[in-house]
């Protein structure tokens, strides 16, 4: 169930992968055991082995359309996001380099050892982006091992980009934007950490940035 697109420019390159909306791509988000990863550490099992099953055409796909060398950028929402932060901690190993990875709504990917690793070659040019109360962002459970990358990005509940917080101060806005969302969702279908993972949300506060 995985897939992924490659667009190109004369100035530029996007790689994307999308996010999860089949069968196959929630049981590849269940499966939490890690194992081994390609940029070094342990990653998540799901995810890599999704990855695999497109990494070769996306990579035969890349290397036909970069024919100025232009930069390279990487993205992807939910799993796409997990699956973009994959291909670009392999990328290390496969000499392409990676002008930023873009995220929204990323999961979890790797152990402390890759996170380590991955910061140390990407980590700069890396931004996730977390909408308020976004459940997916707190998966899997660090009590599982795992460690999150990049530079976070957060919106708040009402929109607001915060970045490079104090630990606390990003608690803090966090769980005012637990108790709003919770307060004004109440007899609404659905859950506040849902609805927040919404790329449609992504795309709608990126937008309200540009004006």
């Amino acid at each position: 169930g995985t897939e992924g697109f490659v667009a190109a420019r004369d100035d530029l390159i996007v790689v994307a992968y999308r996010g999860t909306q089949e069968r196959e791509d929630v049981l590849a988000d269940a499966k939490l055991k890690m194992v081994p990863g390609k940029g070094g550490g342990h990653v998540h099992r799901g995810f890599k082995a999704a990855l695999e099953a497109v990494s070769a055409d996306m990579a035969a796909a890349l290397r036909s359309f970069r024919d100025k060398n232009q930069p390279v950028f990487v993205t992807g929402h939910s799993l796409g996001a997990a699956l973009a932060g994959l291909a670009v901690g392999a990328s290390r190993t496969e000499g392409v380099e990676i002008a930023g990875l873009y995220t929204f709504g990323m999961p979890r990917i790797g152990n402390k050892h890759f996170a380590a690793k991955f910061q140390q070659a990407f980590g700069k040019q890396t931004f996730r982006l977390v909408n308020n109360n976004d459940i997916v962002t707190r998966v899997p459970p660090r009590r599982f091992g795992y460690e999150h990358v990049g530079v976070v990005k957060y919106f708040d509940s009402h929109g607001k980009l915060l970045s490079g917080q104090k630990p606390w101060r990003a608690f803090l806005s966090r769980l005012k934007g637990q108790l709003e969302g919770r307060l004004g969702d109440f007899l609404k279908p659905g859950t506040d950490g849902i609805k927040d993972h919404s790329m449609k949300k992504y795309v709608a506060l990126m937008k309200k940035l540009r004006g």
